[in-house]
Formats: C-alpha cells, sequence, structure tokens
C-alpha cells in the first residue's frame, strides 16, 4: 500500500510541471522576463523596488517570473524580517525552491540574474544590481518587449 501511494505522489509531480526539463513555469514560446534570486542576498532584497518598478512598466506587455533558491515559508517571511521594506516582489510569478529550474538557465550560480528568455532560450542576461547593470537594463528591456 505504502508503495502505490509513493507511485501516485511521483506520479502528480511529474504532472505538476515541476520535473523535467522547465515544465509549464517558463514557456517554449513567446518571451518573458525571469529574476533568479534568493532570500539570503542582500543586494536582491535591496533591489526588489527597482524590480517592482520594472514589472509595473511592462506587465501588460511580458510576463515576470521570479525563480527563488528559497522555500515559500522563507519567502513569506520577508516582510516579519524587515518591517516597513519594500521586500515582495509586485505583478511578478513567485516560484519557491526553483533551483533545478533556474540551473537550466544560468551559466553560474550567482544572484541576482534577470533574463530575458524568448522562446524557451536566454538571449540576454543581467548580472548584479550595480548602476551600469540597471542601466543596460533600462535600455534593453524596452527594446526586448516590443
Amino acid at each position: 500500500m505504502r508503495t502505490l501511494y509513493m507511485i501516485l505522489l511521483l506520479i502528480l509531480f511529474c504532472l505538476s510541471g515541476y520535473a523535467g526539463n522547465k515544465g509549464n513555469i517558463i514557456p517554449d514560446h513567446g518571451k518573458v522576463i525571469v529574476l533568479i534570486t534568493s532570500v539570503e542576498c542582500g543586494f536582491c532584497i535591496k533591489n526588489i523596488g527597482f524590480y517592482n518598478q520594472l514589472s509595473k512598466q511592462y506587465k501588460a506587455a511580458i510576463p515576470f517570473i521570479a525563480l527563488y533558491e528559497n522555500s515559500h515559508k522563507k519567502i513569506c517571511n520577508l516582510p516579519h524580517l524587515f518591517p516597513g521594506r519594500e521586500v515582495e516582489l509586485q505583478d511578478w510569478k513567485v516560484i519557491p525552491s526553483a533551483r533545478k529550474i533556474y540551473k537550466k538557465l544560468i551559466e553560474y550560480e550567482t544572484f541576482p540574474q534577470l533574463l530575458f528568455v524568448e522562446n524557451g532560450v536566454v538571449v540576454n542576461r543581467f548580472v548584479g544590481t550595480i548602476d551600469s547593470v540597471k542601466n543596460e537594463i533600462r535600455t534593453n528591456l524596452p527594446l526586448f518587449v516590443y
């Protein structure tokens, strides 16, 4: 009976889209903006406001997906850890515990990374949050979207 239960759980997991290559999370057609981030990355947390500005400006034109390395519980705990600060992504589809998904999209694991993905392929990548990187994102995002 326990074996049957484990098999059913495995089948449900596979059908959920979290197994396999990118599942239903990153579409194989169209364009999407993907943020690779972590609650344990100070620069990631500090720049959530910047990422929210991007999603607010372009949400009608393109989907925004955030792939966290952390659990849902840790992500939801951010407002309690940093009261009064903007620490929650707005207008982003947030995917917790997404390491297996983002490992297939990145060359090396560092946070944050903002990816422009078209037809399932990364066409542009921005690593870090220094001003020059933010300026490159601001310049290239409208060109990618439109």
